[in-house]
């Protein structure tokens, strides 16, 4: 692996210590702690949604850019455009 360069000084960074699987989880942990606190300065972090919820706006996603395969069932062509709409 390339040892990177500290734009500050412009020394060679040390190389890091391999970690196990827990002090990957740790770093990654640290690293989205720091990213919240930095985005969200103090203020509870927004809810997101669910997986569930994702899954069902795909599906919607996808039912309007292919509404005759992935559409409500017993569409016709001439209800498409209004199902689109």
């Amino acid at each position: 692996m390339a040892r990177s360069v500290d734009p500050a000084s412009g020394a060679l960074a040390p190389e890091p210590a391999p970690l196990g699987l827990d002090g990957v989880a740790e770093r990654l942990r640290l690293i989205r702690i720091v990213s919240q606190q930095r985005r969200y300065h103090g203020r509870p972090t927004p809810r997101l949604p669910s997986k569930a919820e994702i899954i069902g706006l795909l599906n919607d996603v996808e039912g309007l850019l292919y509404p005759r395969h992935f559409g409500p069932p017993g569409l016709t062509p001439d209800e498409t455009e209004a199902h689109v709409l």
